[in-house]
C-alpha cells in the first residue's frame, strides 16, 4: 500500500480582533485513491509566527496517518477477509 500525503491550506476564519483560526487539510491517498481527508484547525493570534503552528499540525496529522495505516492493515488482512467470507457463507437466504 503506497501512501501519499498532501497538505493544503483550508482556510482562515477571524474569531476576534487579533485572533483567527487557521486550517489545513490532509489528503492521504493510497493505491485505491483518496483514503483519508481530514482538516485540522488551530488558533493564530496577532504577533505569533504562523510557522510555529506547524509542529502541532504535523503531530495531529501524523496521528491520523498512523491510525489510518493501522485500520487499513486490519481491513486488508486475510483473516478479516476469511471472516467475512465465513459470515457470508453462514447466511441462509
Amino acid at each position: 500500500m503506497a501512501l501519499t500525503a498532501v497538505v493544503t491550506k483550508a482556510g482562515v476564519r477571524r474569531i476576534d480582533v487579533g485572533m483567527s483560526s487557521v486550517s489545513v487539510t490532509l489528503t492521504l491517498t493510497d493505491d485505491a485513491g483518496p483514503g483519508l481527508v481530514t482538516t485540522h484547525s488551530q488558533i493564530f493570534k496577532a504577533g505569533m509566527n504562523i510557522a510555529d503552528l506547524a509542529v502541532e499540525f504535523v503531530r495531529r496529522m501524523q496521528a491520523d496517518i498512523d491510525r489510518y495505516k493501522a485500520e487499513r492493515a486490519i481491513f486488508n488482512s486475510a483473516v478479516f477477509s476469511t471472516a467475512v467470507t465465513a459470515m457470508q457463507n453462514g447466511l441462509a437466504v
